[in-house]
């Protein structure tokens, strides 16, 4: 996950928000998301709370990362979360194609 190694507040709020979108993409935020999704929270060392979640353009959530490493690192950790659930739904995988692009990954 390494998601510790996101430099700035910013980012991960960012992330957070982003896994959110993710999470709920298919209409439904399961058990196994909300375990990932607090998961992150701890290696971020962030409280539950910490991170206002609110609904932002993707294009702005995803200028927040700072670099090529931060935005790699939060897709790679996007895509996890996706198919945490073993359901592919065709709002996940748009969102996370529109995600990739923004990212310029």
């Amino acid at each position: 996950m390494y998601l510790a190694n996101l430099k700035t507040h910013e980012e991960k709020e960012a992330f957070l928000n982003l896994a959110f979108m993710i999470a709920n993409a298919d209409g439904s935020l399961d058990f196994d998301e909300r375990v990932l999704i607090n998961l992150f929270q701890d290696e971020m060392n962030l409280e539950p709370g910490a991170c206002s979640f609110q609904r932002q353009p993707m294009n702005q959530l995803c200028q927040a990362f700072s670099d090529s490493q931060s935005r790699q690192l939060a897709f790679g950790n996007l895509m996890t979360l996706a198919y945490v659930d073993d359901y592919d739904s065709e709002g996940k995988r748009s969102l996370l194609d529109l995600i990739q692009q923004e990212l310029s990954i």
